[in-house]
This record gives C-alpha cells, sequence and structure tokens, in this order.
C-alpha cells in the first residue's frame, strides 16, 4: 500500500511538474508577444513624431531662410539701429537626415568705443 502510494504521489508530483512547465512556456510566449507588439506600438508613434518634427523643422528652416533673404538689404540699416558694428547672420542647415535643420540669426552688439 505504502508502495503504490509513493508510485501515486511520483505521479502525481511528474504531471504536477509537466502542467507547470507547459504554463511557463505559455507565460514567456505571452510575453514575448506582449513585447513584440509593445515595441511595434512605440516604433510606430516614435516614428510617426519622427515625421512630424522633421516637417515641422523643414518649415522652421524655410521660414527661417525666407527671413534671412528678406532682411539681407537691410543689415546696415539694422546695424545702426541698434547702434553696433556688425550683424551676423548665418543660415546653416545640416544634413536632412531627421537630425536638426538649424537657422541661426545672431545679432552680435559691439559697442563702437570712441
Amino acid at each position: 500500500m505504502k508502495s503504490q502510494n509513493q508510485e501515486a504521489l511520483k505521479e502525481l508530483y511528474t504531471n504536477y511538474n509537466k502542467e507547470l512547465e507547459i504554463a511557463n512556456q505559455k507565460i514567456k510566449q505571452y510575453q514575448q508577444k506582449l513585447a513584440k507588439k509593445y515595441t511595434q506600438i512605440y516604433t510606430n508613434k516614435l516614428t510617426t513624431l519622427n515625421d512630424r518634427l522633421s516637417k515641422l523643422n523643414d518649415k522652421l528652416d524655410n521660414l527661417n531662410y525666407q527671413f534671412l533673404k528678406n532682411i539681407e538689404p537691410y543689415v546696415k540699416e539694422i546695424a545702426e539701429l541698434y547702434n553696433v558694428d556688425y550683424v551676423f547672420t548665418n543660415y546653416v542647415s545640416y544634413d536632412k537626415k531627421n537630425v536638426i535643420d538649424l537657422t541661426k540669426i545672431l545679432i552680435k552688439k559691439i559697442k563702437t568705443h570712441k
């Protein structure tokens, strides 16, 4: 009788371990599925945001370029208005690989010492 009970317990324990292993495999598969799903969702959102930022940077780049083109003829007058010796206008555009499109307008005040 004792031997039969031990056999039954051993079989029960073996079956329990198999079921536990199957459950753990299912949990791992579900975790991988969720990770893949959310990685894809966040990748898509980041790509969309990056595209929007790129478009906004292009618009800003264009507006600043237009501003610089329009201001160019008046640089001397601006220097006189601000009582400075120099007005530096720099149009700087980095590669358009969604990194940064930057336009700088720098008015540097260098007072005339008399």
